[in-house]
């Protein structure tokens, strides 16, 4: 079975900020991505 993951996404006009944390609250990792198309291809490719 997967590991439970909770995924925060602040949506920005230029940036979109990312935090993911696990089920026990621990911080997984935090990064930024463009508001565009190839923004949101790259937080495809890294988490699906």
């Amino acid at each position: 079975m997967g590991k439970t993951l909770f995924v925060g996404i602040d949506i920005g006009s230029d940036t979109n900020v990312v935090r993911i944390l696990d089920d026990t609250g621990e911080d997984v990792c935090g990064f930024s991505v463009s508001n565009d198309l190839p923004g949101a291809e790259r937080l495809v490719e890294c988490y699906c």
